[in-house]
């Protein structure tokens, strides 16, 4: 039995091409190492995805507030104190919502992707039946399960790693909102995992969000290591 290949696959060690948006909201089915560059992980579990969020919408509010008092208005602002690893800026903390995406749920759908090598093989060994998106759905029920202190009293942070043509890579710190997760088990779409979606606080961010040399240094050197063609 032939084996389909996707229309449309990213190959990650493939020279970047003037149009593409690789990373963060490529939506193929998987990459030729199996997984996208978004993972999540905590102390005891850390999760590669098989398919992008398909959206993530960001905020960062501002430490400011305005007073409204007899004579007008008074705005106050404050900086964060800087204690500990806390950078001193004027921003709160960023919050981002993000929408997941599992593809295709239905048993055996998943050997129809791309990659037909061992590494769709030893998957099968170690999770048979269960699609690549749907594992991580079940792995991300498990994440949010998890303590928010760790054992030696510190705490049990969230670490994302996220890339996109925008971030090309940052590294994020913190912890989901108190509304956990939602989605929806359609019955006009019995195949695939709809709205599912999640919020998280991010505590700290490397590098800052401020810091506009650093990004820019950071998207120059990132697009350094690739060629145009």
């Amino acid at each position: 039995m032939a084996v389909k290949v996707p229309s449309k696959v990213t190959d990650i060690n493939a020279p970047l091409r003037s149009g593409s948006v690789p990373t963060a909201y490529d939506t193929t089915s998987t990459r030729t190492r199996g997984h996208t560059p978004f993972r999540l992980k905590t102390e005891n579990i850390q999760i590669s995805f098989w398919i992008n969020p398909s959206e993530c919408s960001w905020r960062l509010p501002l430490r400011t507030t305005i007073e409204q008092v007899q004579g007008g208005a008074i705005h106050h602002e404050w900086f964060t104190t800087g204690i500990g690893k806390q950078v001193t800026q004027k921003f709160d903390q960023p919050i981002i919502n993000m929408t997941f995406q599992a593809g295709n749920i239905a048993p055996g759908s998943w050997l129809s992707v791309e990659d037909t090598g061992t590494q769709l093989r030893k998957f099968a060994q170690n999770q048979p039946g269960v699609p690549p998106g749907l594992a991580n759905f079940y792995d991300f029920l498990a994440l949010l399960n998890e303590p928010n202190i760790k054992t030696d009293g510190t705490p049990n942070y969230v670490e994302i790693s996220y890339q996109s043509l925008m971030l090309p890579n940052i590294n994020l710190s913190g912890f989901f909102t108190q509304e956990g997760v939602q989605w929806t088990d359609n019955a006009d779409n019995p195949n695939g995992i709809s709205s599912w979606g999640a919020s998280f606080v991010v505590f700290q961010a490397t590098p800052p969000f401020f810091d506009r040399q650093q990004l820019r240094d950071q998207y120059a050197h990132f697009f350094q290591l690739q060629s145009f063609v």
